[in-house]
């Protein structure tokens, strides 16, 4: 039993490293295969959170860079909660890029064999631990901890074979719900490049175009305003070249000749699909009539096999430039509901009951239910009002300047199933689009998402880099290009899907993810054997 277990201190088994001070003047905002841990790389609660990277090009001292599965440890927080202080995390694995043991975090090298590291890691993990680091913590804004905190903490230490049952056995929940955040991620990022494609690139309508032409570039030459023109050139540039890629990659016997001719043949096979939506579409043209793409198509432009809803022309908007011809721009203010957030009372929190969603308790595209504080049920009854539904969308209107921390101001985030009625705290606001269109909540939701949205918030926030606001009208003055009915009901059904999908995953999240603190302090304490966890 754990009561038996020998005291020890972590300063006995190991040491923690500092990271190294890169230089700022090889940051940069571009990828690049150098990644910098930050941390902003560290989720609540401990884990590793892979959506933001700050990216770096310059000199790297090859001690400082980090592999797969070494344990770190962040040593400050932006938050008032000092919400990740002292958590740790294990470096996944990443084979296109590297990630750099950057100042402010720590690496936890061993200096012998009594810790098992998976135990180690949930370990730091545990509500001890927590409060031997939090209630150490210097600094008013921005909360800082140290090696020589970390270190004098005490534990129980099970024997080693003890240890390495107890880790393995939380980290095949963390692994799961590791995979379920991947994939959430993944569906997220699929949406964002459709949407992308759609509504800020405008592929389709430049297929269109290029097909009405008979994919020349000559006959739009004198026609087309330059910067339409060199986007349509590298439309087609595009389209010539990806199935020619798409051969190389897949044929490693042909010659390099013969691939080419190939891609370039493919290529023909989508530009003749093309001339054909683009000769019999109409951008009211429903579905059931809309003309199929050969499977050449298909393969190498999925997102667009409803060509036949988008226009072939494009026409100018003194708000957002050239846009699709018969296409509208509508300001926020015109499409949604709105409800900001209440101040609710520390005074009110406890351990149990109805849970208050902060800007602190999202993540970049969730929310994080198990850090969420809780009122009564009673108070939680007086406050239906502020109650959030399922993929309600949350703004930050208060927080910090992007792009490193998770309380950023203009931060925007999709209402899940598991934080659906949870009541919406002060510095946020909650939109829904009205009932008198017939779209999606999601095209709003990635029109918000887009960084043409942050990149309007960051112009008219004001206040310092830790206290950034940002007002609802300046929100509300947002302009969005609204595109025809057909075009915004396609879009709206893929969303939905990946919504519908992406709450699935985020419910067995939450199940996991209470299942494993459920046993953590258990086993870590020795009151569960293994045995009795896995029954």
């Amino acid at each position: 039993m754990g009561n038996k277990w020998p005291v020890s201190k972590l300063e006995n088994h190991i040491h923690i490293k500092h990271g190294y001070a890169f230089k700022g003047e090889f940051f940069k905002s571009h990828i690049t295969s150098d990644c910098l841990l930050t941390p902003g790389n560290f989720a609540v609660g401990g884990g590793f959170k892979s959506g933001k990277f700050k990216y770096y090009d310059g000199p790297v001292p090859e001690s400082y860079i980090l592999s797969k599965d070494d344990l770190t440890v962040t040593m400050t927080d932006l938050s008032k909660e000092a919400d990740t202080l002292g958590f740790p995390a294990l470096i996944p694995e990443y084979k296109e890029k590297r990630l750099l043991h950057n100042q402010r975090t720590g690496l936890v090298e061993f200096k012998d064999n009594e810790l098992d590291k998976n135990y180690l890691y949930f370990l730091m993990c545990s509500r001890e631990y927590r409060h031997h680091v939090v209630s150490g913590a210097t600094g008013t804004t921005v909360k800082h901890t140290s090696p020589t905190k970390i270190l004098s903490f005490e534990f129980c230490k099970p024997p080693k074979e003890t240890q390495i049952k107890i880790g393995n056995s939380l980290i095949t929940i963390e692994k799961r719900i590791e995979i379920n955040n991947q994939t959430n991620q993944t569906l997220e990022q699929m949406a964002q490049t459709l949407f992308k494609s759609w509504f800020v690139d405008f592929d389709p309508v430049f297929d269109n175009l290029l097909a009405k032409a008979d994919f020349n570039l000559a006959n739009l030459e004198s026609t087309l305003p330059e910067p339409l023109f060199k986007k349509a050139k590298a439309r087609l540039s595009a389209i010539n070249a990806s199935e020619s890629t798409r051969q190389n990659n897949s044929e490693s016997t042909s010659a390099s000749t013969n691939d080419v001719s190939c891609g370039m043949q493919n290529a023909d096979k989508i530009k003749a699909s093309l001339t054909a939506l683009a000769q019999s579409s109409s951008p009211q043209l429903s579905s059931r009539n809309a003309p199929e793409t050969d499977a050449t198509s298909a393969s190498i432009l999925p997102q667009h096999s409803n060509h036949a809803h988008f226009p072939s022309e494009f026409e100018h908007n003194e708000q957002l430039g050239w846009i699709p011809k018969g296409w509208e721009v509508k300001e926020l203010f015109q499409l949604v509901k709105h409800q900001k957030g209440f101040p609710f009372k520390s005074a009110w929190y406890q351990d149990e009951g109805h849970i208050v969603v902060r800007v602190s308790d999202t993540t970049d595209d969730s929310i994080n239910v198990n850090s969420c504080n809780k009122i009564s049920e009673e108070l939680a009854a007086e406050y239906s009002s502020y109650a959030l539904k399922e993929n309600d969308l949350v703004i930050a209107t208060v927080g910090s300047w992007p792009p490193n921390y998770s309380s950023v101001v203009g931060k925007v985030i999709r209402v899940p199933t598991t934080a659906e009625g949870g009541l919406l705290n002060q510095n946020a606001v909650k939109l829904t689009v009205s009932t008198e269109y017939s779209f999606h909540q999601g095209f709003l939701h990635f029109n918000l998402k887009n960084p043409r949205f942050m990149s309007y918030i960051i112009n008219r926030a004001q206040g310092s880099a830790n206290q950034a606001s940002i007002t609802l009208k300046s929100i509300f003055d947002f302009p969005m290009l609204i595109a025809n009915d057909d075009v915004m009901r396609h879009f709206s059904d893929q969303a939905k899907f990946n919504f519908d999908k992406q709450n699935l995953n985020d419910e067995e999240i939450q199940s996991l993810t209470r299942l494993r603190d459920t046993l953590l302090p258990k086993l870590i304490s020795g009151e569960l054997k293994i045995p009795e966890a896995d029954s």
